[in-house]
């Protein structure tokens, strides 16, 4: 998980990854980030002008997220699935 994009979403803001690695589980597309297409720097300029351009879309995107980390990514709830993994591992 990249723990910039965690923190730039936990204090409320948009953001703006590429479709790889983490980003897909970590990140909603179109609701409070963007996922942008991998080495493609026409589709990450064009959503970045588009994010840059309108205010309240950048407060609407950073709520959702700033809620989503709230809802999904608690510190308890991040233990407890670590946990059933490595629950599952040894048994």
């Amino acid at each position: 998980m990249d723990f910039s994009t965690f923190e730039v979403m936990a204090c409320d803001g948009p953001a703006m990854v590429c479709c790889c690695i983490s980003f897909p589980e970590l990140v909603v597309d179109a609701k409070g980030d963007f996922l942008c297409r991998m080495a493609d720097v026409e589709d990450f300029a064009d959503k970045t002008r588009h994010l840059a351009a309108d205010e309240d879309l950048r407060r609407v995107r950073g709520v959702f997220n700033w809620k989503r980390i709230e809802r999904q990514f608690t510190i308890y709830k991040m233990m407890k699935e670590c946990l059933g993994v490595y629950q599952s591992l040894i048994r």
